[in-house]
């Protein structure tokens, strides 16, 4: 919570403790300092980043745990499953692969090693009609920054754009692909 009215830090510490007292009594929170512990507890595979002064907590799904079974220098982070789909017109089962991909999947500690161009290819497999926007805030780089690496990898060939600019979607080429 910020202080945006400038109070001294004792004012401001006691008015975060009455609007935590408060929330507490309306059961929107359990109580005061308990997030964090709860969160380790239940769900040791959460991890934590900061960005842009935002505190932010990615739970990883159990279908996308099960994807991640090797985590190596490419980050496995797309795999194939069969799957059945029902056909509705004629009650038949049939096989069809898909890709279960999840945002989460990427944590900080998978890109640790990875060069910001890697970053920015694996979340672009991840979701192809991703913004510069959202890259910059995935990747934590400027969207300036972004627009750089796009346009480096546009002319070594590992990445181009399909579609109208608007409703397009990127698509990772080359060896890059996973």
């Amino acid at each position: 919570m910020t202080n945006p009215l400038v109070l001294a830090e004792s004012e401001a510490v006691e008015l975060k403790k009455s609007l935590a007292e408060l929330l507490r009594r309306i059961h929107l929170v359990e109580a005061w300092g308990r997030g964090v512990p709860l969160i380790l507890e239940n769900a040791p595979d959460a991890s934590f980043i900061e960005i842009g002064g935002l505190f932010i907590t990615r739970f990883m799904r159990p279908s996308a745990l099960d994807a991640m079974t090797e985590v190596g220098a490419k980050a496995g982070i797309e795999t194939g499953r069969e799957t059945s789909r029902e056909n509705p017109e004629t009650s038949i089962e049939s096989p069809e692969t898909s890709r279960e991909t999840d945002t989460d999947v990427v944590s900080p500690d998978t890109l640790a090693g990875l060069s910001t161009a890697r970053k920015i290819l694996l979340h672009l497999q991840l979701e192809p009609a991703s913004t510069a926007k959202d890259l910059a805030q995935r990747v934590g780089i400027t969207e300036k920054g972004v627009r750089y690496h796009i346009e480096q990898l546009k002319k070594q060939g590992k990445l181009r754009h399909v579609g109208p600019t608007k409703g397009g979607y990127w698509e990772v080429i080359g060896e890059d692909k996973q």
